[in-house]
């Protein structure tokens, strides 16, 4: 948007009054701010966060500075209105709203009963030379069409949002006509709740002028032949996102060829189309793709690693980012597929060069498969090249980050969110050991409060390969009495898992993390959160003991401390300076976390 610069056009009186005003204060008390003495320029920018209404309705009546300052300054006025009375809302349109439609630049009315008082005192016009966004809530078909006709004469509207309510069978293509029609519109939404039965009908017309829109946001269901009617309207599209996309009742499926150059962007809340009808349709208009986002439940033929690779290969050459969600409940998903081995399809070569990596969630009953691109998650710390807040001597990089930052293995994470997933339900860990076995998860997210210190061994001792391990709440290490049984598992999986990284949240006793520290001995990464009574000398002691005596490979340690502050800093450098030989070392803050990397002794 073009910003206009705001000049001063008070009178001179007022000038000298506000001077004078402002010295006398300073004489009074110079230490203390008012409210008078905060200039034009600052207020402007502030207004620029609130609802103009708000402001008229706050300062209108001050004092003549902000009658002026409202009244007859350059600054850009966001309407919104919420639920408000019809003798308010005619206050607001007679004396803010039609003195200053060339101020306006935003719309938001937010209801069935505000729009019809709005335009009973107001009309859509020329004159709102600067208006840029409307956004319509609760708005009815009678209303629709009668609005959209008025916009076609706004020179400057770029984003228009549409929410409608009533339910019944209605035709959007005269509504989509005039909407296309509006010759400078960047972005539309369109809501509508409770249409199941709905017509887009748009013959291209000879001569028709094509759309200029290029987010076009379809938040309802749409079949492939409505897509694709508005696709052939809206050539210049780059920005596409349709919430719920499904099969035609009639099963007609004649799809125009369409060519969108500038469609860089798709994404599908819930695709309940089938596989072949997503590729015939897709193939056609994703050359130019680099993101999509794509949903789907239970049709399990979307399930296909090689499929997918010759979709992105041969019709999507330019995507950079693929958002891939499947979800099923975990019954009927272990009878169709019971050991996940279209899992291992999704770690060849294609996927990894793309950095597109599996995770499989657990969650209250159902198994989500996601593929997403690399998150930052654990390699942060490798990254850790900043410069050091406090460091001692000068800093070697330590040969096992440049080892690790090199190697490209496969990752897969295994997400347990499920609250199931408890010693009363250990039958649901049984129903998940063919998975287990069958797929090399290297990444295990545990967020759970209620998982027992026994099954989280055993689910340990199912997963040998996991490089991390981040669990949401320490709470669920306590200091419970082992079983003998659960005893030989726990030095079993100690002496066996390959665990490096650990991340731990919510830090209440040493004993939990001490358990941890005996339990991953291999941890080169550790991140603690730490509650706000934490003594961070005794804690910072307590690690740099165990560095020595139980996890030597520990070199990275992240500390989110509440309320952090610099002079923490130095009292946990004198900490390391007492405690231990290390002499290499950086210590960093950024915000309330604490990085401390030091080089391993020879």
């Amino acid at each position: 948007m073009i910003g206009i610069k705001r000049q001063q056009n008070f009178a001179e009186f007022d000038d000298l009054q506000i001077k004078q005003s402002r010295i006398k204060l300073e004489k009074d008390d110079s230490s203390k701010m008012y409210l008078e003495n905060l200039s034009n320029e600052l207020f402007y920018e502030i207004f620029d966060y609130l609802n103009s209404c708000d402001i008229y309705k706050a300062f209108s009546n001050l004092n003549i500075r902000f009658q002026n300052l409202i009244f007859y300054s350059p600054f850009s006025l966001k309407i919104n209105f919420c639920t408000q009375t019809k003798s308010i809302i005619a206050d607001y349109c007679r004396y803010l709203i039609i003195p200053n439609t060339h101020r306006i630049i935003s719309f938001n009315l937010r209801s069935e009963s505000v729009i019809d008082q709005f335009f009973k005192y107001c009309t859509i016009d020329s004159s709102f030379n600067r208006l840029e966004s409307i956004i319509l809530h609760g708005l009815t078909d009678r209303q629709l069409l009668t609005v959209l006709f008025y916009l076609n004469s706004l020179p400057r509207l770029f984003s228009l949002t549409i929410d409608m309510e009533d339910d019944y069978y209605y035709n959007l293509g005269d509504t989509y006509r005039l909407i296309f029609s509006l010759s400078k519109l960047k972005y539309n939404k369109m809501s509508l709740f409770g249409y199941e039965e709905l017509l887009i009908e748009m013959p291209i017309i000879l001569n028709e002028r094509f759309s200029t829109i290029e987010y076009l946001i379809i938040d309802y269901s749409c079949t492939l032949d409505q897509l694709d009617t508005l696709l052939r309207h809206t050539p210049r599209l780059c920005h596409l996102r349709c919430e719920r996309l499904v099969e035609p009742d009639d099963n007609i499926k004649q799809y125009h060829s369409i060519t969108m150059s500038h469609l860089i962007y798709i994404s599908i809340g819930e695709c309940q189309i089938e596989f072949d009808d997503f590729e015939r349709f897709f193939k056609e208009i994703s050359f130019q793709l680099e993101v999509l986002y794509i949903s789907i439940s239970w049709n399990i033929s979307y399930l296909d690693a090689n499929r997918w690779e010759h979709i992105i290969q041969k019709y999507m050459p330019h995507l950079k980012n693929f958002h891939f969600t499947y979800d099923q409940y975990i019954g009927d998903i272990l009878n169709t597929n019971p050991n996940h081995e279209f899992i291992n399809g999704f770690i060849s070569s294609f996927w990894l060069e793309r950095k597109w990596f599996c995770e499989l969630k657990i969650d209250r009953g159902e198994m989500v498969f996601l593929i997403e691109p690399h998150k930052k998650e654990w390699s942060k710390f490798y990254e850790f090249t900043a410069d050091a807040t406090y460091s001692k001597h000068k800093y070697i990089q330590n040969n096992n980050i440049i080892t690790q930052k090199k190697t490209n293995n496969c990752s897969i994470q295994m997400t347990i969110e499920d609250y199931m997933l408890t010693e009363q339900y250990r039958s649901n860990i049984n129903k998940l050991k063919p998975t287990f076995s069958a797929i090399r998860f290297t990444h295990l997210n545990i967020n759970n409060n209620n998982i027992s210190i026994s099954m989280l061994i055993e689910i340990l001792r199912l997963l040998p390969n996991l490089e991390s391990l981040k669990l949401s709440s320490l709470s669920i290490i306590q200091s419970t009495t082992l079983s003998v049984e659960d005893t030989k598992q726990y030095v079993l999986v100690s002496v066996m898992n390959q665990i490096t990284k650990v991340k731990l949240n919510k830090v209440t006793e040493k004993i939990q993390i001490q358990f941890l520290i005996n339990l991953c001995p291999r941890m080169q990464y550790l991140e603690v959160d730490c509650m706000s009574y934490t003594d961070l000398e005794m804690f910072m002691t307590f690690i740099l003991i165990n560095q020595i005596t139980h996890i030597p490979d520990l070199y990275c340690l992240c500390l989110n401390v509440p309320n952090a502050n610099d002079h923490m800093i130095k009292t946990i450098a004198l900490t390391i300076e007492l405690e231990t030989i290390i002499d290499n070392y950086k210590i960093q803050r950024i915000g309330n976390k604490f990085f401390f990397h030091w080089k391993l002794m020879q």
